[in-house]
């Protein structure tokens, strides 16, 4: 019951920095649009640097609780959310070399910690 708890925070707290990428895909939108310093820009990086502070946070409570090759395991799903937010919120077109490469990324972590 512990891992499962522990694995579905993982995965709630890589769902939370994939967001930042979007967050920050936003942000550069705004800079374009209104400038550097709009209140909407300002409004959006302080969103962005309030995300990253949140998930280094839980970071670090959730590799005191998991061990560091494990959780590098889990938290390389965060790729994944990546790519679901690009398709979802941005439109952006899913390819075979995309789910190719979130593929290859997984397995590359598995290989570097099949060892532990």
């Amino acid at each position: 019951m512990h891992n499962i708890r522990l694995y579905i925070s993982m995965q709630l707290l890589n769902i939370l920095f994939s967001l930042a990428g979007v967050v920050v895909k936003l942000t550069s939108v705004s800079v374009q649009k209104n400038g550097m310093f709009s209140i909407e820009t300002c409004i959006r990086m302080s969103g962005y640097v309030a995300i990253l502070l949140v998930y280094a946070y839980c970071w670090q409570k959730i590799i005191k609780a998991a061990t560091l090759s494990w959780a590098y395991l889990v938290s390389s799903m965060s790729i994944f959310w990546s790519m679901i937010w690009a398709i979802t919120i941005f439109g952006e077109t899913l390819t075979i070399w995309n789910l190719v490469g979130v593929c290859l990324v997984f397995v590359g972590t598995l290989l570097v910690n099949s060892n532990e």
